[in-house]
C-alpha cells in the first residue's frame, strides 16, 4: 500500500470565513444604500436606522475570527499528514508523520489524538465513539531545520467502526479524525486531518494495543475523572461513592448566560427606539426565563450516588438535594445516553438508573466524554451485580 498525503481539514473554517466576508460585504453595502436613501429623503424611519446599524455590527463580531485564521496561516503555513500505509487498519495501526513547514519546539511537546466520530443524522452533533491520546515530546530530527516532523502511530482495536462517508440527509456517518496540538508563545498550533480507517487483510481480531489499555486502566480512568471534576471514592469495604459536583459545565453555562443577557437587551433597545410596543418587549423578554432556568441547571445541578452492598442511594438537585434509595432487587441497569448538545458539534452524556418498574431516574448529567460515561455506568453495574 502506497503512502498518501492528507491536507488539514479546513472545510468548516473556510466556510465560516467566506460566510463572514460575504455577510460584511452585503451588510455594509445595504447599510450604505439605506444611509444614502435616508440622507436624500431627510425622513429617517427608526426601523431602517436600526437595520442599518445592526447588520454591520453582526458582521463585525466575526472579524476577529477571520484575523485569527490569517495569523495562524502566516505563522504555521500548511501542514500535511503523510500517511503510510493507507488506509489505517482496524485491528492494527494508523501510522505516518505530520509535516509542518516551520520549526516548532513546544515545551510540553505535541498532543496527538485519534478519534472515531459519528455524525448524527441532523449533521450537526458529533458523537465520539472511540478515541485515544498520546504526547510526543519533540519532532524527529530532519535535515531541513526549518520544518517539523511529528511521528504518528496509533493502535486501533478490532472492534472499531469503519469510516462511512456521507450518504445524504437522514443518514449517520462515521469519520476518523487525527488532531495535533501544541502550546506555543502567542498562537497555539492546532490542526485536524480526516483519515481513512477500514478493516483490511492485515486486520487481526487478536490485536491489542497499550494505548487503549492505558486509558482503561484504573489509574488512567481516575486521572480522566479528575480533569472532569468527578470523584469516585471507596469509603468502606462495601460502600462506593460517585460525586458529581456543581460548576462542572462552565463552558455551556457561560454561552447560555451570555444569551440570557443579550436576548432581553436587544428587545429593550428596540422598545427604547420605539420599534416595538411594551407588550411585545415583555413577551420576548419572558422567554429569557427559560434560559435562566437552563443556566441554573447547568451550573448548580449536583448529585451523589452511594452504592452499598444492598442498595443504591441518590442525592441530587439544583439548589436543594433530595434523598432516594433503591434496593438492588428493583434495579434493572445503569445506562448512559446522549442528553444534550452544547453549541454545534458537542454532545454531552447522562447516567440513568433504570428500574424494573419501567421508571428512569437521572444519576448524573452533562458528562462531556462518552468513554467516561460508559465506564462510569459499567463501574456502577459491577457494584450492583457483584
Amino acid at each position: 500500500m502506497n503512502d498518501s498525503i492528507i491536507k488539514a481539514d479546513k472545510k468548516a473554517e473556510r466556510g465560516f470565513t467566506i460566510g463572514i466576508l460575504l455577510w460584511n460585504i452585503l451588510a455594509w453595502t445595504y447599510s450604505t444604500f439605506l444611509w444614502n436613501g435616508i440622507s436624500i429623503s431627510k425622513n429617517g424611519n427608526s426601523a431602517f436606522i436600526a437595520v442599518m446599524i445592526i447588520l454591520p455590527l453582526i458582521g463585525l463580531i466575526g472579524v476577529p475570527f477571520v484575523i485569527k485564521v490569517l495569523m495562524l496561516r502566516l505563522k504555521f503555513g500548511k501542514s500535511v499528514f503523510r500517511m503510510k500505509p493507507v488506509p489505517g487498519v482496524i485491528g492494527g495501526y494508523l501510522e505516518g508523520v505530520i509535516e509542518i513547514p516551520v520549526r516548532l519546539e513546544p515545551l510540553n511537546g505535541f498532543d496527538l489524538e485519534l478519534s472515531c466520530i459519528q455524525r448524527i443524522m441532523d449533521g450537526k452533533a458529533e458523537d465520539v465513539i472511540w478515541h485515544v491520546k498520546k504526547n510526543i515530546a519533540q519532532s524527529v530530527d530532519v535535515k531541513d531545520e526549518k520544518r517539523s516532523v511529528i511521528p504518528v502511530r496509533f493502535g486501533i482495536p478490532y472492534e472499531g467502526v469503519e469510516e462511512n462517508p456521507c450518504k445524504g440527509v437522514g443518514y449517520n456517518t462515521v469519520r476518523w479524525r487525527l488532531e495535533a496540538k501544541a502550546e506555543l508563545p502567542g498562537l497555539d498550533y492546532r490542526e485536524r486531518f480526516e483519515v481513512p480507517v477500514r478493516k483490511t487483510a492485515e486486520s487481526s481480531p487478536d490485536f491489542a494495543d497499550l494505548d487503549k489499555e492505558e486509558f482503561l486502566s484504573k489509574d488512567g480512568f481516575h486521572e480522566k475523572l479528575e480533569t472532569l471534576r468527578i470523584r469516585m471514592e471507596k469509603t468502606g469495604k462495601s460502600e462506593t461513592i460517585f460525586i458529581f459536583p456543581v460548576l462542572r459545565n462552565i463552558g455551556p453555562a457561560m454561552s447560555t448566560t451570555i444569551f440570557a443577557i443579550i436576548w432581553p437587551l436587544v428587545f429593550i433597545g428596540f422598545f427604547l427606539i420605539r420599534l416595538i410596543p411594551f407588550s411585545v418587549m415583555m413577551l420576548f423578554c419572558s422567554f429569557d426565563l427559560f434560559a435562566l432556568l437552563l443556566c441554573s441547571y447547568l451550573l448548580f445541578f449536583r448529585s451523589r450516588v452511594i452504592i452499598t452492598d444492598r442498595k443504591l442511594q441518590l442525592k441530587s438537585g439544583v439548589f436543594f438535594t433530595r434523598h432516594r434509595e433503591y434496593d438492588f432487587d428493583n434495579i434493572k441497569i445503569v445506562s448512559f445516553e446522549a442528553v444534550t448538545k452544547a453549541g454545534v458539534g458537542k454532545l454531552y452524556y447522562g447516567l440513568n438508573l433504570e428500574l424494573k418498574s419501567g421508571a428512569k431516574k437521572t444519576l448524573a448529567n452533562m458528562i462531556p466524554d462518552r468513554m467516561v460515561a460508559e465506564r462510569l455506568a459499567d463501574e456502577m453495574n459491577k457494584l450492583i451485580n457483584k
